[in-house]
């Protein structure tokens, strides 16, 4: 039989082992708080990168957007440039013909230039008091003029496509230049 000093060594153990099970759960169960708030902690990380992801993504398709409609704008002002160049090739060839033209009939003025001056001195005749010889010479300068731009019809035809072509190439540039700041907008919004 067991003897009470076994018996209190056994309570004694007893007593022992149990606080050390409630010591045992009692860090069981703080462990496992702990394991819990890391999971939730997991979990709204976990979100959190997904919902980055999902930002980057939209971001990146955004971003490809503005790359596309830079590349599409920079063909567009590429398109306009090379029109641009062609038509100061014309330019260029057309001048040659002015020129040929020009040294071929003696002629040196703008036909345009030569009408303004046919104006002004109908303008002056009109509104001006002239001696009769005076505006006899006048009328003859006006009819030499008019007689030359007669003859000229071919320059002035030249010097109206020159006209013409100077204005193509400025709306060509003009757009080319609108072109460049939608590109750099669109550059630096990407």
């Amino acid at each position: 039989m067991t003897t009470t000093v076994d018996m209190k060594d056994i309570l004694n153990k007893l007593s022992l082992t149990r606080k050390e099970i409630s010591d045992l759960r009692s860090q069981l169960n703080e462990i496992n708080d702990k394991k819990e708030s890391l999971f939730e902690s997991k979990d709204s990380t976990s979100k959190q990168i997904s919902e980055l992801i999902r930002d980057i993504r939209s971001l990146k398709r955004e971003r490809d957007e503005f790359t596309k409609k830079v590349k599409e704008l920079k063909e567009k002002r590429k398109e306009y440039m090379e029109n641009g160049r062609e038509k100061i090739r014309e330019i260029n060839s057309i001048k040659k013909e002015r020129d040929a033209l020009t040294k071929k009939l003696d002629f040196e003025d703008n036909p345009d230039q030569m009408q303004s001056k046919i104006e002004k001195l109908e303008m002056k005749i009109e509104t001006e008091a002239l001696p009769f010889e005076q505006e006899k010479k006048i009328m003859k300068q006006i009819h030499d003029i008019q007689k030359q731009l007669g003859e000229c019809k071919e320059v002035r035809e030249v010097w109206n496509k020159l006209k013409t072509h100077t204005k193509e190439i400025r709306e060509l540039s003009s757009q080319a230049n609108q072109v460049h700041q939608e590109i750099q907008e669109n550059a630096r919004l990407s």
